[in-house]
C-alpha cells in the first residue's frame, strides 16, 4: 500500500486559518447574540493578525520553521504596535499646528 506524502505544516495551517476568517465572519454577522459577536471579532482579529504573518511564511516550511518566522512575525507586528503608540502624541502635536 502507497504511503500519502505529509504536506508542510505551513500547507496545511493555510486553509485552517482561512476556515477561522470565515466563521469569525460568520458570527459578526448573526444579529442575535452580542457574546457571540463579541467572540467572532476576537477571532477575526486575532486570525487576522495570524494570517497576515502566515502569508509570508513559505508553504512548504515544517513546524519548527513556521515556528521560527510566527516569532519573528509577532516580533516585528509588536515592534510596529509599540512604534505607532509611541508616536501618536507627536502626530496629535503636529496635526493640531503645535
Amino acid at each position: 500500500m502507497q504511503q500519502r506524502a505529509k504536506s508542510p505544516f505551513a500547507a496545511r495551517m493555510q486553509p485552517i486559518l482561512i476556515g477561522l476568517l470565515l466563521v469569525g465572519m460568520l458570527l459578526i454577522a448573526q444579529q442575535w447574540s452580542r457574546d457571540v459577536y463579541r467572540i467572532g471579532m476576537l477571532i477575526l482579529i486575532g486570525t487576522t493578525l495570524v494570517q497576515m504573518i502566515f502569508g509570508n511564511i513559505p508553504p512548504q516550511a515544517n513546524l519548527a520553521r513556521t515556528l521560527k518566522y510566527l516569532l519573528i512575525g509577532f516580533v516585528i507586528l509588536g515592534s510596529v504596535v509599540a512604534f505607532s503608540i509611541q508616536i501618536v502624541p507627536s502626530l496629535l502635536q503636529i496635526g493640531r499646528g503645535g
